[in-house]
């Protein structure tokens, strides 16, 4: 089986959950022998194509790095058919709706092979997300519905097109599958269920590292309370930070990651004298993260993003660490509520605190929600389960394929 893997980004060019997603398939792919190309964006030292882990990664150097238009969709048709003329790839699998220009050319159908599109967030999902923003912003309500007909021009014009000429499509969560068949009228025997794996010998429980205790100072009986996130405004870290000013408790907020709203969070915590409790971190590495979350007593995703879930809440998870989110999008299948989770009303501050507090104040609970969530994630979002389950859809798309070809 040799795979054509089409993606907008990948950690060679950018960092990201998306974007180590699209990696551990791809190794788990080479793993079991199956012939792994990857088309993604420009390289930003100019590179045109290396070889890691056993993937054959395509740069395409007339698009711009980790971005759809400006190049990519027209390019990645033409290299796709390019390299088909030497490799005889035997389906396309697009991450999102990085096939588009591919599926628009009809490509598939002349090559003869299925085509697969993995769909990890949709356009519904980004236009829920700016109308969640523009109530949260109302001084910036304008923008964002301006930004909401814009999502909903991708969604006619490229997104569904892509997803109703896929063979099959790929949901990564119980609500997204429900939402592609009710927005995207696609019938039920295309869509597969598969969730997104992580790696959990690397994401997994362990001891509180000392060289981070000692980094940060934190002293006998201080609690940490971690959040990690691109730092944007519809990540949701403003409502952490708010919650701060209804927990009493000795606590300190890590915030890792950086964005375009960072500023504005850091103005926030200075605004409500928050200065001494929040410190925020910036890029993390992927390597390092594992240390943070066995650090924190609590782990925090307030997002407002109407999304699948985020990678961060699994790894959290998966380091059996009591986890709360946002009751939005697709972390109703990963957390039941009580069990292995918690979750919260969308931008209630009050309500995440009071969440927070809950755990803090009864370890016995936080041991048991830390337990069944690690207990979670290897039953359903282990790497190898992800990529056992695409290799399923795989051949059950060439099987149809060989009956069509004898009737």
């Amino acid at each position: 089986m040799n795979i054509c893997m089409l993606c907008r980004c990948f950690p060679t060019i950018s960092s990201g959950g998306f974007e180590d997603h699209v990696f551990e398939l791809c190794k788990g792919l080479v793993s079991q022998g199956i012939g792994t190309t990857l088309i993604t964006s420009k390289h930003p030292n100019g590179i045109e194509y290396e070889e890691i882990k056993g993937i054959k990664i395509h740069y395409l150097k007339k698009s711009k790095t980790g971005l759809y238009h400006d190049g990519y969709w027209p390019e990645s048709a033409k290299k796709t058919v390019e390299l088909h003329s030497g490799c005889q790839f035997t389906l396309i699998h697009s991450q999102s709706i990085a096939g588009y220009e591919v599926a628009k050319n009809k490509i598939p159908n002349k090559l003869n092979i299925p085509f697969i599109a993995s769909m990890h967030g949709t356009q519904i999902d980004e236009i829920f997300t700016q109308f969640n923003l523009a109530q949260e912003f109302p001084f910036a309500a304008l923008k964002h519905l301006n930004e909401a007909l814009g999502k909903f021009d991708t969604f006619i014009r490229r997104e569904k097109p892509t997803i109703t000429s896929a063979n099959a499509v790929i949901a990564t969560s119980n609500e997204q599958a429900e939402l592609i068949k009710n927005y995207y009228s696609i019938g039920s025997d295309k869509i597969f269920k598969i969730y997104n794996g992580m790696n959990l010998s690397q994401f997994a429980p362990g001891p509180k590292p000392q060289e981070l205790i000692k980094k940060f100072n934190i002293t006998p009986g201080k609690r940490i309370i971690l959040a990690a996130a691109r730092l944007e405004a519809e990540k949701g870290i403003q409502h952490i930070i708010k919650a701060l000013k209804f927990i009493n408790e000795d606590v300190k907020l890590l915030v890792l990651g950086d964005g375009s709203y960072r500023k504005s969070l850091e103005n926030l915590a200075k605004k409500l004298g928050l200065n001494d409790k929040v410190v925020f971190l910036g890029f993390v590495s992927l390597d390092d993260l594992p240390k943070y979350f066995n650090l924190c007593d609590v782990f925090v995703n307030p997002t407002i993003r109407q999304n699948g879930y985020d990678l961060t809440t699994l790894e959290s998870m998966a380091c059996e660490r009591p986890t709360i989110a946002t009751n939005i999008g697709s972390h109703p299948t990963l957390i039941q509520n009580g069990n292995n989770g918690l979750l919260f009303t969308k931008g209630n501050d009050k309500e995440l605190a009071g969440c927070v507090i809950k755990l803090l104040n009864d370890n016995a609970l936080s041991e048991r929600i830390g337990k069944s969530a690690r207990k979670r994630v290897l039953e359903d979002f282990s790497v190898e389960k992800m990529v056992e389950n695409t290799i399923k859809v795989y051949e059950n798309l060439l099987l149809r394929k060989n009956n069509a070809s004898k009737i």
